[in-house]
């Protein structure tokens, strides 16, 4: 099926984009090569695979520029738990940016009515991503890739030599601010472990979600998410969840516990405000440790976790967690 006949499911004539959020390391990659595989629309530059993503990143090599261009300028790496400033996504350097950005939309995507787009750093930068699709007039659908913290950190450790205290801290600021900044949206959230189980069970409750029919009665279709997914994919199983997590960073605890709540629907107030109360919490704690930085890498350059948080993480009250 050519991308140009997803008109008929996308129930009108507006654009779409699937947008994969998640922290690196967390199926974001599988979650976009199986939409792909599905006929979703991919960028006309698309990031080479690599030793550990041999099946590709599917990322829009030249959005990704932009957003290491933006992130440098304000002084936050791809792995610092630091929040971008709210104030900058009002500033005129923001305002430029969107324009550039929208001008690669339209460049790597053309007139593809059902686009995937797909970076961590999105994360970070949402409410920039918002006006873009506002200002092109294309609706986006927030597909969340949920992957337990710990599989995440064993494997940054791998990749990229960094403590798993700061790993999961990482993975926090990720995924909360995707979740909050997707709030009263198009999104679903996505289970990685779910996709290599069953995909088109994972995929179709989150199709439900968004409401959106993936082709699933297409046999080509899905055998070429079949033939895209494997186990092998699956590199590092978590330790037993309550066990492990919970002595490392009971807040990451608590926020993976809600996240798969939303993943199944559960999206109470209660719910919600927990996860603001963790959210204002890590702003604090950025507050007080954000700036810990490269001085303090080895000299190999492999990152590792900030000392204070490598030892224990910092030693606040816990929001009142239902």
């Amino acid at each position: 099926m050519a991308n140009e006949d997803w008109h008929g499911k996308i129930g009108g004539p507006q654009r779409r984009a699937l947008v994969v959020l998640g922290m690196h390391r967390s199926g974001t990659s599988a979650l976009a090569g199986s939409l792909a595989a599905l006929g979703a629309g991919t960028p006309a530059r698309l990031m080479r695979p690599a030793r550990f993503n041999p099946r590709g990143y599917w990322e829009p090599v030249a959005i990704v520029a932009v957003h290491d261009e933006i992130l440098s300028a304000i002084e936050i790496e791809w792995s610092s738990w630091r929040s971008v400033p709210a104030a900058w996504f009002r500033s005129d350097m923001a305002a430029r940016y969107r324009a550039i950005l929208s001008d690669l939309v339209l460049s790597e995507y053309g007139a593809s009515p059902l686009f995937v787009v797909k970076d961590p750093r999105m994360c970070r930068l949402l409410p920039l991503w918002h006006r873009v699709f506002a200002g092109l007039g294309i609706a986006p659908a927030f597909l969340i890739a949920l992957r337990h913290p710990l599989a995440v950190a064993a494997s940054l450790e791998r990749r990229e030599g960094i403590g798993t205290s700061r790993a999961v801290l990482v993975w926090m600021r990720h995924m909360l601010e995707a979740e909050a900044s997707t709030r009263d949206r198009v999104r679903a959230f996505v289970s990685y472990e779910g996709v290599l189980a069953d995909w088109r069970a994972e995929l179709g409750e989150a199709g439900r979600r968004i409401k959106f029919d993936w082709p699933l009665d297409e046999d080509d279709r899905r055998a070429a998410v079949d033939a895209f997914l494997s186990a092998d994919l699956r590199h590092h199983a978590p330790p037993p969840f309550d066990d492990a997590l919970q002595g490392i960073l009971p807040h990451a605890a608590t926020v993976y516990r809600l996240l798969n709540a939303l993943r199944a629907g559960d999206d109470s107030a209660a719910n919600r405000a927990t996860l603001d109360a963790i959210r204002r919490e890590t702003d604090a704690w950025c507050r007080l440790f954000g700036n810990i930085g490269p001085e303090h890498e080895p000299a190999d350059g492999r990152k590792k976790a900030p000392p204070a948080l490598d030892a224990e993480a910092p030693k606040s009250p816990p929001p009142t967690i239902p």
